[in-house]
């Protein structure tokens, strides 16, 4: 998910505005930066709004959904579309949680982790069980992920 934003962030940077047309984004990955196909870029274009990295504002404008002038990029910043695309697959429950919960809450993933292993040392809990609550204290609706995290406290438990 990280690298979903940094290449959001650097689609912004570079085109100095807040919002954009899902057009302009595929123009800027394919023909202007020639990162992708036409067709990957618009794979990738889906794959941020279906991970609500971008938010659909006025008719046809999408804004990102986080704070992208926090990231820093790389001069040289390239993508690869096995990096972008290779995301969609099963990530462990608690990369999920913590992502979930930095994309909502606007906070970094390394501020996240710190303070979910914080609260799992101070209650003495699982990591999940602590992310749920993290998640909670910033507003972030966990209730996407009471069953997975459930599951995995119990699998633990055993």
């Amino acid at each position: 998910m990280e690298r979903l934003k940094e290449v959001i962030a650097f689609l912004y940077n570079r085109a100095g505005r807040e919002e954009q047309t899902a057009q302009e984004l595929r123009l800027a990955m394919s023909m202007d930066l020639r990162w992708f196909s036409p067709k990957e870029a618009e794979e990738i274009v889906d794959l941020f709004q279906n991970k609500r990295l971008l938010v659909r504002k006025g008719s046809e404008g999408l804004r990102p959904a986080f704070n992208y002038k926090k990231l820093t990029l790389q001069r040289d910043f390239r993508p690869s579309k096995d990096q972008l695309l290779g995301n969609t697959g099963d990530e462990p429950l608690f990369v999920r949680m913590v992502g979930h919960i930095t994309d909502r809450a606007d906070q970094e993933k390394r501020n996240v982790i710190a303070m979910i292993n914080r609260r799992a040392g101070e209650l003495g809990i699982e990591v999940e069980a602590a992310a749920m609550l993290v998640g909670d204290d910033l507003g972030v609706d966990m209730r996407p992920y009471t069953d997975d995290a459930l599951a995995a406290i119990e699998e633990k438990s055993k």
